[in-house]
């Protein structure tokens, strides 16, 4: 499984290694707040129900990129995701409050492609053409 979680360098991008194999220095994790947030006692418990939940993911098959966690400004249950956008104040207007069944995300508003490159379509017009096989551009002109 470890390897499924490694780039082609060899690079762990992810927690879990440091989280099974907590290095003595320069940490991401801050393992100890974590543990108290989930209620576990030792790192080896937080290591052991880390795994749990990983290998409980991979026996499902849900091996996918999940994009609300790196894509929302803030992911939760509703009144952590309303009151993490009451704490933005002005920064937190404009954003949606978006989900179900106790899973809830705050997120930018979508913002209309046709309104950021209107007028960089203008001239995408058939006739705004030519064919690579013609080296004077000349067939499609």
């Amino acid at each position: 499984m470890n390897e499924m979680l490694q780039t082609s360098l060899g690079m762990d991008l992810s927690g879990f290694n440091e989280i099974q194999y907590p290095p003595k220095r320069y940490t991401i994790i801050g393992r100890a707040g974590l543990r108290e947030l989930l209620d576990l006692g030792s790192p080896a418990d937080l290591a052991a129900a880390y795994r749990g939940w990983i290998d409980e993911m991979l026996g499902k098959g849900a091996l996918r990129r999940e994009g609300r966690w790196t894509e929302s400004i803030a992911v939760g249950s509703e009144l952590f995701v309303n009151a993490t956008q009451a704490k933005l104040g002005l920064k937190g207007r404009g954003r949606d409050v978006v989900g179900e069944d106790g899973s809830y995300e705050l997120r930018e508003s979508p913002v209309s492609y046709r309104a950021i490159v209107k007028h960089e379509n203008n001239d995408l017009r058939p006739q705004n053409r030519y064919f690579w096989n013609d080296p004077g551009g000349l067939s499609g002109a």
